[in-house]
């Protein structure tokens, strides 16, 4: 009796392993493409729908999506360290990107969409334990290099008036 409670208790927790290991599965930066904004707008263009449509295409037919990430600026430089910028330029990089996150959501039924608002600072928290967010506006706001693939990507293409979407696929 006891061992058969043992063989099922582990072959329970190999099935737990076994769709545990689905959420660990390795992933691989897709195409990414750059949204261009008008002064003062967060609406799409018809250009940036159409790169936005490319883009998802492209990475279809790479795999299947695991997620989006997308950094979005303002019309102004991303703040220093010890700078913010106005609130004004912060809810138009919030609006441009849930203008982006809505076509995509509404458009190509994504949902996992991460988006980096690199008109505001990095958070105390954020900082603290040196998130991907934190990282990356430290890093932009730095100039510097940054260590991993997908900062290299919103680092080269990210400037004002300015949106990098990137795709991560599922391996």
């Amino acid at each position: 009796m006891k061992i058969e409670r043992a063989l099922i208790v582990l072959i329970g927790l190999s099935f737990v392993s076994l769709s545990q290991a689905e959420n660990f599965r390795p992933k691989q930066i897709g195409p990414d493409t750059t949204l261009s904004f008008e002064i003062g707008k967060s609406s799409l263009t018809p250009e940036a729908k159409s790169l936005l449509r490319d883009m998802v295409k492209h990475a279809r037919d790479r795999g299947k999506i695991d997620e989006i990430q997308t950094a979005v600026w303002s019309d102004n430089p991303a703040p220093r360290a010890d700078v913010g910028l106005a609130k004004v330029d912060q809810k138009l990089a919030e609006r441009r990107a849930s203008a982006i996150k809505a076509y995509l959501k509404q458009e190509y039924k994504i949902s996992d969409i991460d988006t980096f608002n690199l008109a505001e600072r990095a958070n105390w928290l954020a900082r603290t334990f040196e998130t991907d967010e934190a990282q990356l506006k430290s890093e932009i706001s730095r100039g510097s290099y940054m260590s991993k693939e997908k900062f290299q990507i919103f680092k080269e293409h990210g400037e004002p008036s300015k949106a990098v979407v990137l795709v991560i696929l599922k391996k």
